[in-house]
């Protein structure tokens, strides 16, 4: 299962670089003014910053424990069941022979 994922995944990475380079090529006598290039550098700039920023802020708060709160708000448990739910449900995965690892 998880190699199919991966099989599929690839392909359709490669599906779409083909496709890209298919497209780029065949715009050979599109010419794009400085302008054009600006606006795409500084798209792709922000876009980055903004996916590696809220990246940062979702492992920062996970790392942090900010999000145990919620966590023990919604199912209603003290801190201490909760990390005693936790463990019996990670051990039920871990003998589980359907959820090992590969």
């Amino acid at each position: 299962m998880r190699t199919t994922l991966i099989i599929a995944a690839l392909g359709a990475v490669i599906a779409a670089l083909f496709g890209g380079i298919r497209i780029w090529s065949g715009l050979a006598g599109v010419e794009m003014p400085w302008q054009g290039w600006l606006a795409l550098a500084l798209g792709v700039i922000f876009t980055l910053a903004l996916g590696i920023g809220l990246m940062a802020l979702v492992f920062y708060s996970a790392r942090h424990g900010h999000d145990e709160a919620h966590h023990m708000r919604q199912s209603g448990l003290e801190p201490e069941e909760e990390e005693s739910k936790r463990s019996s449900v990670r051990e039920e995965l871990r003998d589980d022979p359907a959820h090992r690892q590969s």
